[in-house]
């Protein structure tokens, strides 16, 4: 049979980059390095306010330099179209928000989207042309973003960069990291592939330490990204094998071993050096093959993350199925997930913490726009994977065949990430995402050229994206203006200047926004400062604001009460505190004052119930508040006892002459009971209440309490058991009860059954 000729493809000589890949370089420089460090969101606004400038410079260019505005092929068009759907559906959701300036922020955030996609299907419009320099660049990037978050983590990064756990690069948080270095992996690849000498060495070092770097995120959901990626791209290697030279393909087991190399030898160096992250790669990689039961205790952090997304998941779900059509209203997930799932984080990121997102991006799509959203924002993927699955199969070159491949391995990739992550949070995290769905979109389309457009549609074109654009620039400047007040009043309430940080909370309450970057409402924040300066009226009545903007937050429902108790209006104060541990059960502030309240309005019982749920050992205040609440709780029992009467009046005798005889009221009361054994059942109930009355009063434990309850009654069974009826009854009338209540209190070492309790008068 004869062999079959392998097609090498060869590849086309591009022209150098042009304006247009200096316009995208520029918009991503300012997505990826611009920060403010004095806001309390230090990204997001800064960033959106960039990108909407820079999409107007943009457009301004193309108008004044008469560039076509139109979109050559009919997928891009069509991606246009699915997302002025996406866009419209989150505009029409906004009549179920509960917080609409929330909403208004997410759909100029999606016009925005929507805007820059429009400009990269023009700026991209040849993409082979434009992948030298931004490929380049991309792969100096994530050879930055890896040195930055491997010296973060090792803490020998020379200047701050806002973020939590590190490493965070320059996202500010460890799953936004991992997500960013998934997508910028490919782009290391195509430049390896596409040059020589010091570049390709970069490429290789980008690789290496983009492995590393992703190793230290911890973030499983890229961990699972980048295995798709590799796995992907392998597939794809094999059956697009005809169009690719043997050179190319032995040059993948070259760039392969690179990122495999940098992700081993991080792995080694944790494992060598016993350092926490040795167990975190342990504890994350089990999760991948072994969940955690959602109701077990979980073993380490790693489940108990596991668990939380779960536990998101599944009342995110609910939310879904309660509005399906058109969602919660866009941007307010994190207002109403605490009527589905409770307020608070899980114990592991903090229990003061509120729940921001689902972890899930489709899931977080159909919950704040519905199933119609969702289905839209799909098939813009799927129309984007498909773009890049046709560009490989019509390649004319090595290189458009190299490149579709890569687009379609990223987006896959990002996909996947975006299942268990949140990465559309960040506008670099989408901007990147736009290009590589304009490049798939633009390749599949080849050279056609673009139809003709009227000055008409010309005119509404330019006019609609100076709305989007504008509007997300308006809106990123009242977020930053917000930001940076809140930022500045938790500052001065930190130093302790609570009148000038009441006063910027009250100007940040001016703003347009009500909620800050983490779900807590504005006025809450002024609430406390006017709490700390003992204007409780004030306090109460901003409290009151922040409970209408954020019904169902642990925290605002905490300050309120804790503002009531102040004013000593305590009975208020319950119901609130009550919603506050419904919505987080495990949240010690609002249980503490619960307890506290339940004290003060003689509800007993119910404050020991709920101090049996905090560690008491730290606070003094609440031991003698249970043991005084015990103490009440038990002595309310007796209040209406007879037979706690007539043991009153043996003891006021007793302490008095130091003599007791039986008194009438004794005689009387066991001539009323019904029989002997009532009589005797009694007591020994009487006695019981009375004994853990005064453990209680001492300062014992629940446990101790309860311990010396069981006792008297074991005592008292022994007795009943051991002794006729009528001979019991009789020594209790003629018993020393003082003498029996001190020996159930200190029992003699030795006696196990307690049954010589009773002991004859005058003994």
């Amino acid at each position: 049979m004869a062999r079959r000729k392998k097609t090498v493809v060869k590849s086309s000589p591009a022209t150098g980059p042009g304006r247009e890949a200096w316009f995208i370089v520029t918009a991503l420089v300012l997505s990826i390095l611009l920060f403010d460090s004095d806001a309390r969101d230090p990204f997001l606004a800064i960033r959106m306010a960039a990108l909407s400038a820079w999409g107007l410079a943009a457009l301004t260019w193309l108008l004044s330099s008469r560039r076509p505005m139109a979109i050559a092929g009919r997928p891009g068009r069509l991606f246009l179209w699915l997302g002025l759907g996406y866009l419209l559906i989150n505009l029409a959701s906004l009549w179920k928000a509960q917080n609409v300036p929330e909403g208004l922020l997410a759909v100029a955030r999606y016009g925005l989207h929507l805007a820059l996609a429009y400009l990269l299907l023009i700026l991209l419009s040849n993409p082979l042309q434009e992948m030298k320099l931004l490929s380049r660049f991309l792969t100096a990037t994530l050879a930055a973003c890896a040195l930055i978050g491997i010296a973060q983590y090792y803490d020998v990064l020379p200047f701050d960069i806002p973020g939590t756990l590190p490493p965070t690069g320059l996202s500010g948080n460890r799953n936004l990291y991992g997500s960013f270095l998934v997508m910028l992996l490919p782009w290391a690849g195509f430049s390896f592939f596409q040059n020589k000498g010091l570049w390709r060495n970069l490429s290789i070092a980008a690789l290496a330490l983009g492995g590393f770097a992703l190793v230290l995120s911890q973030t499983r959901s890229a961990w699972l990204a980048t295995g798709i990626l590799l796995a992907t791209f392998q597939l794809l290697l094999l059956l697009r094998r005809h169009q690719l030279s043997e050179g190319l393909r032995r040059q993948w087991r070259y760039a392969l071993l690179a990122g495999v190399m940098g992700i081993g030898a991080a792995i080694a160096l944790a494992f060598a050096s016993g350092s926490p992250l040795a167990n975190s790669i342990k504890w994350r990689a089990k999760t991948f093959f072994q969940l955690p039961a959602q109701h077990a205790e979980p073993a380490n952090e790693a489940e108990r993350n596991a668990q939380d997304r779960l536990y998101v998941w599944k009342h995110t779900a609910e939310m879904i199925k309660a509005h399906p059509l058109l969602g919660i209203g866009a941007g307010n997930w994190r207002v109403r997930f605490p009527e589905y799932g409770g307020s608070s984080a899980p114990s592991f990121e903090g229990i003061d913490q509120m729940r921001l997102r689902p972890h899930n991006v489709y899931l977080g799509i159909a919950s704040e726009a519905g199933l119609p959203a969702l289905l839209l924002y799909l098939a813009m993927g799927a129309l984007a994977l498909g773009a890049a699955w046709r560009a490989g199969r019509r390649a004319k070159s090595e290189s458009e065949a190299l490149l579709a491949i890569l687009l379609f391995s990223g987006l896959l990739a990002a996909a996947v990430d975006m299942a268990f992550s949140f990465p559309t949070e960040r506008p670099e995290h989408n901007l990147l995402l736009l290009v590589y769905a304009a490049l798939a979109l633009n390749l599949a389309a080849g050279a056609g050229a673009a139809p003709k457009q009227a000055r008409s549609t010309r005119i509404i074109l330019a006019a609609g994206l100076v709305a989007l654009l504008g509007f997300s620039f308006w809106m990123a400047l009242q977020k930053r203006q917000l930001d940076r007040n809140m930022q500045e009043a938790l500052r001065l309430e930190t130093r302790g200047n609570f009148e000038m940080a009441a006063r910027l909370s009250e100007q940040a309450e001016a703003r347009f926004f009500s909620l800050d970057p983490i779900g807590d409402p504005v006025a809450w924040h002024t609430a406390n400062a006017y709490k700390q300066m003992k204007q409780l009226d004030k306090a109460l009545e901003k409290a009151e604001t922040a409970e209408r903007i954020q019904p169902n937050s642990h925290r605002v429902l905490n300050t309120k009460a804790s503002i009531l108790m102040g004013l000593e209006r305590y009975e208020e104060a319950v119901p609130v505190l009550q919603k506050a541990v419904q919505l987080a059960p495990r949240y010690e502030p609002a249980l503490t004052n619960l307890a506290y309240c339940l004290y003060r309005t003689g509800q007993n019982a119910a404050c020991l119930e709920t101090l049996e749920k905090l560690k008491l050992e730290e606070n003094p205040r609440l031991l003698l508040v249970r043991s005084d609440a015990g103490y009440k709780m038990e002595m309310a029992k007796l209040e209406n006892s007879p037979m706690y009467q007539v043991g009153l009046q043996f003891a006021l005798e007793w302490k008095a002459t130091g003599r007791a005889g039986i008194s009438p009221a004794a005689r009387a009361l066991y001539e009323q009971r019904a029989s002997d054994e009532a009589f005797i059942q009694e007591y020994f109930q009487t006695i019981n209440t009375y004994c853990q009355a005064k453990a209680w009063q001492r300062g014992d434990t629940p446990e101790q309490v309860e311990a010396l309850g069981l006792r008297a009654e074991q005592a008292g069974a022994a007795l009943t058991a051991a002794l006729p009826a009528d001979m019991l009854a009789r020594r209790i009338l003629y018993n020393n009860h003082l003498q029996t209540v001190a020996r159930l209190l200190n029992p003699p070492p030795g006696d196990s059954d307690n049954s010589g309790i009773l002991f004859p008068m005058n003994e």
